[in-house]
């Protein structure tokens, strides 16, 4: 009887080390320490024409970097450069492409922005819609009242945080707080903050990998699920998707490729033999889309065609979709089901019908 139980705890050793060495080893192929990742492929791959009936060009707008889908209004970013008049956005209506104003004056005074990014919308305390605004290079979110600006015809924005680290972006979650990544103390972290500045939480999930070195490598494309409290990270240099529960801080990665395994390798290095994965992301409380490239920096930068990722917020891979035009950026009118494509070289947004897919 004696042998017996002591086979039978010998065995059970057995199982735990072998459980344990298998959660150890699945963390060391992942850049999120200690989390297995789950490689996946998309339940249906398929190809999708652009709407032909689209045939707004916007010129008045000479040099689009980005856009931004609220209320059936289109909000171009532009670059500066390319406009005379020294404002970043410039919206247009989905209706009949008729210009609808151009607002966020290029300066540092009050109202004006240096590096404006739309992070998304939220309704403030008096229950009005508005654009949340990131500037990287003051380091300040602010509001924009988008429906008074179009309606009044002057920019009404107002500021929201100064933040007291500089960070990387940041996000509008849930209206009155915000997700904010930052790299501090060689650590990129993430963090939840309210418009006080104020840190509530803070993520760290890379642990040993330096934001100092690596910084360019780690990139990622951001959304957020209010409802479920949940960030999605989709990664520039892996191809790779992180989702952080915002409540409890675990996360589950989801792979699109076996080379996720080769992380150590592919963040040592970053030149044009690199390869780059998902470089824009948009989402609803069920959908996540993002625009993946699969090439090299080098070869990247003439491709003639994308493709669009659709998750769901479990995870499921759902769709792999062919486009035959190469965009950069991309924007979702959760009305009309529509997304909204710029292709930055061509100056030429296009327009693509999801409302069978999704």
């Amino acid at each position: 009887n004696q042998m017996i139980i002591k086979i039978l705890q010998m065995f059970r050793f057995l199982l735990v080390l072998s459980a344990f060495m298998l959660t150890v080893s699945c963390g060391r192929n992942n850049i999120v320490s200690g989390v297995p990742v789950r490689y996946v492929t998309a339940e249906r791959s398929m190809e999708l024409k652009a709407d032909s009936s689209f045939r707004y060009d916007f010129p008045q707008s000479l040099q689009m970097v980005s856009l931004y889908v609220q209320d059936s209004v289109l909000v171009v970013k532009e670059s500066v450069g390319g406009n005379m008049d020294g404002r970043y956005f410039k919206c247009y209506s989905l209706e009949d492409g008729s210009c609808m104003g151009e607002y966020v004056l290029r300066g540092r005074g009050p109202g004006e922005a240096l590096s404006p990014n739309i992070r998304g919308s939220f309704h403030d305390s008096l229950g009005r819609e508005c654009l949340y605004v990131f500037d990287i290079s003051l380091g300040r979110s602010y509001g924009l009242d988008l429906a008074k600006s179009i309606k009044e015809g002057k920019t009404e924005i107002f500021p929201l945080t100064d933040f007291p680290v500089q960070p990387l972006d940041a996000y509008l979650y849930r209206d009155t707080l915000q997700f904010v990544t930052v790299a501090d103390n060689d650590r990129q972290l993430y963090r939840i903050m309210g418009l006080d500045g104020k840190e509530l939480k803070t993520f760290d999930i890379l642990h040993d990998i330096s934001a100092d070195v690596f910084l360019p490598q780690l990139s990622e494309c951001v959304v957020l699920n209010h409802e479920e409290g949940l960030a999605a990270l989709l990664m520039l240099g892996l191809p790779q998707m992180n989702i952080l529960d915002l409540e409890t801080g675990d996360v589950k990665s989801y792979a699109v490729s076996p080379e996720y395994v080769h992380w150590r390798d592919i963040i040592s290095r970053y030149d044009m033999n690199s390869m780059v994965y998902y470089n824009a992301a948009i989402s609803s409380d069920e959908f996540i889309m993002a625009l993946y490239i699969g090439e090299s920096v080098a070869d990247s930068v003439d491709k003639d065609c994308s493709h669009l990722h659709v998750y769901d917020w479990s995870g499921r891979f759902l769709y792999d979709i062919a486009l035959s035009e190469a965009i950069d950026a991309i924007g979702f009118d959760e009305k009309t089901e529509m997304l909204y494509a710029l292709d930055r070289n061509a100056n030429r947004i296009y327009r693509y019908e999801l409302s069978e897919l999704i």
